[in-house]
């Protein structure tokens, strides 16, 4: 089994780099289709870069399979010279959101993962007033176009001091959870 979760491990992160993916939603989230929309921005509008990265895998019986930290090496050949996002507020709870640049992202005991989003990915998304993220409308496919056989659990934004973090909990075919947080800081 540990064989298995190390091989999804390099299958999440190639699917949720470009952070906004089009892995399924749950439809037994605590009703999350229904939670108010956010009226006000959660954060600035700009460009966020990716300075963080750390995953947490468990078993489906919940036992910590491991915890992950992720160097990040942006690629600076590739427009904007790192691998981020470009967030704006539409109003009525939404944020359109570019993904954009590249980068190599390694942690020990797993091989090197490249994402790379020189096609930019663009969504707009839909938070709930608490910034977790009710729906998403895929306005372009970019960052190699990956499709996902992970059900995303749930998803939430928070502000944080000079940029934002965003939390995603995924799970796979046999009900293991991989917990995500990407740190972004406003360029």
């Amino acid at each position: 089994m540990k064989k298995n979760i190390k091989f999804e491990l390099f299958l999440v992160l190639l699917i949720v780099f470009s952070l906004f993916s089009c892995a399924k939603s749950d439809d037994s989230s605590s009703g999350s289709s229904e939670a108010a929309k956010m009226s006000t921005p959660l954060f600035d509008d700009g460009n966020y870069k990716l300075t963080s990265l750390t995953q947490s895998v468990y078993y489906s019986d919940g036992t910590l399979y491991g915890n992950y930290t992720y160097q990040i090496n942006h690629d600076t050949s590739v427009s904007p010279g790192y691998f981020g996002y470009n967030a704006e507020w539409k109003g009525s709870g939404i944020y359109r959101v570019i993904s954009k640049g590249k980068a190599t992202i390694s942690t020990s005991g797993l091989s090197d993962e490249t994402i790379d989003c020189s096609t930019n990915q663009i969504s707009d998304l839909t938070l709930s007033t608490e910034g977790s993220v009710i729906s998403e409308t895929l306005i372009q496919t970019g960052c190699g176009g990956t499709s996902s056989s992970f059900t995303t659990v749930s998803e939430k934004f928070t502000s944080i001091t000079g940029g934002l973090q965003y939390y995603v909990v995924l799970k796979d075919s046999s009900s293991n959870e991989y917990r995500q947080t990407y740190t972004t800081q406003k360029q």
